[in-house]
């Protein structure tokens, strides 16, 4: 069963990274407000991996955290590129209570 749910997951972090942080680089492009710094790119991240992790019914908190920390690692560069980002209003509280991850990278980012 450890073997099924590494498949799951991988397929988890092919999904995170081949759509949604590349959205997180690109969404964040709207002008004339605040900037998002590391801590916003970081959680924006985290509640994706929290969002995936949840609809394929992955309920371990020790394995979110561990996950959460490797994503940050693997995608640190995004991370990075994300910073400086301007950020639209309201969008962090949008994030958090976000159920979907389209609704966070079409309604919370954009």
């Amino acid at each position: 069963m450890k073997h099924l749910g590494s498949v799951r997951f991988h397929r988890v972090l092919h999904l995170v990274s081949s759509t949604l942080v590349a959205d997180l680089v690109l969404v964040l492009g709207a002008c004339d407000q605040r900037r998002a710094d590391r801590k916003d790119c970081a959680e924006i991240l985290d509640r994706i991996v929290e969002i995936e992790l949840h609809e394929r019914a992955f309920r371990d908190e020790a394995l979110l955290r561990r996950k959460k920390e490797q994503l940050r690692q693997r995608f640190a560069t995004n991370i990075a590129a994300c910073e400086g980002r301007p950020l639209p209003a309201g969008a962090m509280a949008c994030v958090h209570r976000a159920e979907t991850t389209e609704e966070l990278s079409h309604e919370c980012l954009r």
